[in-house]
Formats: structure tokens, sequence, C-alpha cells
């Protein structure tokens, strides 16, 4: 008779989630996973398989969680640019908080794995994807109130503004200053009107 688990499998990927985020997919190694999400090793191996799928399944658990909170702002609003401004300022307060040299899970898988790792390309690309789909629908919704002009069009917007979310990730993770995000909020908001 298999033995049952002696702990939460979603409480340990989160765990894991967790120090993926702090040190990055290289520089995390299996040991570390271990000793950080308290399991032994064959409970990580028979629970999540190796260390690519472990690190994978944090992919999804983030999206799951941080990005749908995060993104909610713009995809459950029937606001235009009002819910495009309250997300980017919602990066600020997440990159300016005690965690926020951090930087974006996602963003950071984006340039350490996806070069070299196609299901993390995969992964990333269906977040900014995801992203740039939830700027496109709130600036549609800018367009028909008359808040922004289609010129340039509204698609090349919501690449800028995607590009904007993710330099300020990157950013964060070395300068986390509060007037420089805020800044590039101002400054990428005047330039939609």
């Amino acid at each position: 008779m298999p033995r049952s688990k002696e702990f939460d499998p979603e409480v340990v990927l989160d765990r894991a989630t967790d120090l993926f985020w702090k040190k990055g997919y290289e520089a995390t190694s299996i040991k570390d996973l271990v000793g950080y999400m308290r399991i032994n090793r064959f409970s990580l191996y028979s629970t999540f398989g190796d260390k690519q799928h472990l690190f994978l399944a944090a992919c999804d658990r983030y999206e799951q969680h941080r990005g749908e909170d995060s993104l909610s702002i713009m995809e459950k609003s029937e606001d235009g640019l009002p819910c495009i401004r309250r997300y980017l300022e919602s990066l600020v307060e997440r990159f300016t908080a005690e965690e926020g040299s951090r930087g974006c899970f996602m963003t950071n898988t984006t340039v350490e794995l996806a070069p070299h790792d196609s299901r993390a390309a995969e992964k990333t690309g269906a977040y900014l994807h995801r992203l740039q789909a939830a700027f496109y629908h709130a600036l549609g919704r800018a367009h028909q109130r008359g808040e922004i002009t289609s010129s340039p069009s509204i698609n090349d917007y919501a690449r800028f503004l995607t590009s904007t979310a993710q330099g300020m990730a990157v950013l964060a993770k070395v300068s986390p200053k509060r007037e420089i995000l805020d800044a590039i909020v101002n400054v990428s908001m005047s330039a939609l009107h």
C-alpha cells in the first residue's frame, strides 16, 4: 500500500516557486530545493519529477496566482486607460516592496531560460501573449471612449506597454526606486494620449 504524502504539494510548490524566483533556475540546486521545500529528494522526484518539471510547475503556479491577480486588473475591468494605469501602478507597488528586487518571475524566466529552453520559452511566451492581450483589450475600450486615437495602432500600443511592463520588471531588479518607476508609468501613460 503506498504511503500518503506527509506534506501538501501546493504548499511545497509555493516554496519552490519562491526559491526559483529568488535565485533563478540555474542557481537553484536540488539540495537548495529540498531544504527550502522541507521535503526529501524522493518526495520531490516522486511528486514533481525532475528539476525542470518542478520549475515548469512553478511557472504555472506563478501565473495562476501572481499573474492572475495582477492581470485581472485589466482583464476584469470595463475601464480603458484608468485600468492600464492601475495595472502599471500595481507593478510599482510590487517592485518597490521589500521583495521587489526579485522582479517578475516570468520576466526573469524569459531572460534566463527562454533563449535556450523551448519549454520555458513556451510558458513565458504564453504569459507575454496574455499580458499583451490584456493591454490590447483595455486599449480597445479606451479607443471606444475616445481616450486615445488609433494611431499608432492599438496593437502597437499593446506591444509598447508589454515591453514597458517587462522593462520595469528588469529595472526593478537593479534599481527598484519608486520615483524612477513612477516616472516610467507617467511617461507611458502620456504616450497613449
